[in-house]
């Protein structure tokens, strides 16, 4: 009887202190659930930032508000899908997220930005946090991802990029440690890539050398002080495409301080044209090295324009005397267009002829007009299209006389004629006189020329001289000069 007693009492206290348990588990059930509605509640209150975990496979196990609004996906659309969907294509053929999924397991934490993709397609530069769940036991139970839409966090933003993609050079931003953050479509043809491409990747696979060392400051100096030197000057480097060709570039650095730190935007321009115009030019003076010293002369010692301009009418090449007309240095003209450097109407002019030279394809000599510093001049040119060593038309060469004093004799010869009909032989006369006097262009030249020594023998000549006189050149080299003048000369 006892030992019954005793069973019961045992029973009863055994099933009270089971009730108690049953009971504080309840209550913990109960405040995880609401610690838990707390949570979910607070992180879909974030809008600007998507938040959300994964398996450790990377399928999506929960999704809130902001993660909805940035990437258009619904909780019940995206639950249970893998990440990866939120890289573009050509990331996800590399294996991008297998990647970051390996790297954030390896370290507990990545950081990067990059491009990402929403529902609809479309893509968006995305600064993303990465990290590795664990229990603690140190098992990985998953990861989660915090992403912000650097795209739309500020107007101010907008705005730089819109100067970026409408800036005519290819513009490229950097940060300290040499990875592109941002590039403009000007960059993406030069360099044969997809913005998604570079996006991330390090700006020594575009310009191997030279430019990555630039961002690079020593223990004693900031990086801003490190470029400061930089800024303003442009530098000649290698450009190099995706199909691995190198081009000459220049670029011009500036820094742009950020909440990422500092920046570095360079202005990056092909000149090509500008190297093939002096390596033919190089060419030219190499094999004609005997003539050298008068070609030089003839370049620089002129009072004539010679220049070369791209097919967008920019200078590429000029001489002093082209300077001298706009009242600047050699160095301020090579790289300015027509449109600097005259008013609309003369450069719209100046743009038409160019053009039509360029689809003529053929040496035409022009009278020109334009403006400069509100006085109209008068210029007699003669230009050619300007071909590279792939005999591909990039340009125009030209070589321009001004004739403004001598348009000025011809409008007071025409006044002359009216008043005497005598004086108009000697206004010829004597503007026939002046113009022999500066005679002295040879190939370019829109004059035939004739060198002669001592002997009276043809030692050099021009085209001009060859359609003058019907000769072949080497049928008058060396030949007497009166065999062309036969008496006088």
């Amino acid at each position: 009887m006892t030992d019954a007693i005793y069973r019961l009492s045992v029973r009863g206290e055994a099933e009270q202190h089971l009730a108690e348990m049953e009971s504080r588990h309840e209550l913990v059930e109960g405040a995880l659930r609401d610690s838990e509605e707390r949570y979910r509640i607070l992180l879909d209150g974030i809008q600007d930032y998507a938040i959300f975990m994964m398996d450790p496979s990377g399928r999506v196990v929960s999704w809130n508000a902001g993660a909805e609004r940035i990437k258009g996906y619904a909780a019940d659309e995206i639950i249970g899908q893998s990440f990866s969907c939120f890289f573009p294509p050509g990331d996800v053929e590399r294996g991008r997220p297998e990647e970051v999924l390996r790297m954030t397991t390896a370290n507990g934490r990545h950081e990067e930005q990059g491009m990402r993709m929403r529902k609809n397609g479309s893509q968006f530069l995305a600064s993303v946090t990465f990290t590795a769940l664990r229990d603690r036991a140190g098992n990985l139970r998953g990861f989660s991802e915090f992403s912000h839409d650097l795209s739309e966090s500020k107007e101010s933003g907008a705005k730089y990029r819109g100067l970026l993609e409408a800036a005519p050079d290819a513009m490229v931003v950097v940060n300290q440690g040499g990875e592109i953050v941002l590039l403009n479509v000007q960059a993406e043809n030069q360099f044969g890539y997809r913005r998604d491409e570079l996006l991330g990747q390090q700006v020594k696979n575009i310009i191997p050398e030279g430019f990555a060392e630039r961002l690079l400051a020593d223990g004693l100096r900031s990086a801003a002080d490190a470029l400061a030197q930089q800024i303003g000057t442009g530098i000649e480097l290698t450009g190099r495409r995706k199909n691995g060709s190198e081009f000459p570039i220049e670029i011009m650095l500036s820094p742009l301080k950020s909440a990422e730190g500092i920046l570095i935007t360079a202005a990056i321009r092909d000149i090509s044209v500008r190297k093939n115009a002096e390596k033919h030019l190089a060419q030219m003076v190499q094999e004609l090295s005997v003539k050298h010293q008068l070609l030089d002369s003839i370049f620089e010692g002129t009072t004539d324009c010679i220049y070369v301009r791209d097919r967008e009418s920019r200078f590429i090449l000029s001489n002093s005397a082209v300077a001298k007309i706009f009242g600047r240095s050699v160095n301020e003209i090579v790289g300015a267009s027509v449109h600097e450097l005259l008013p609309k109407a003369s450069a719209d002019a100046v743009l038409q002829s160019d053009q039509e030279i360029i689809h003529a394809g053929a040496t035409r000599t022009v009278e020109e007009v334009a403006e400069i510093d509100g006085i109209t001049r008068y210029f007699l040119t003669t230009k050619s299209p300007y071909l590279d060593a792939d005999q591909r038309t990039v340009g125009t060469i030209g070589m321009a006389r001004e004739i403004t004093e001598r348009r000025k004799l011809e409008e007071a010869r025409v006044e002359a004629l009216v008043r005497d009909i005598s004086a108009r032989k000697v206004a010829e006369e004597h503007l026939t006189r002046m113009e022999s006097r500066y005679r002295g262009l040879l190939e370019a030249a829109p004059d035939a020329m004739v060198v002669v020594n001592q002997g009276g023998e043809i030692v050099l000549l021009n085209v001009q001289a060859e359609n003058q006189f019907g000769y072949r050149r080497d049928e008058l080299l060396g030949q007497q000069v009166k065999n062309i003048i036969p008496e006088g000369f």
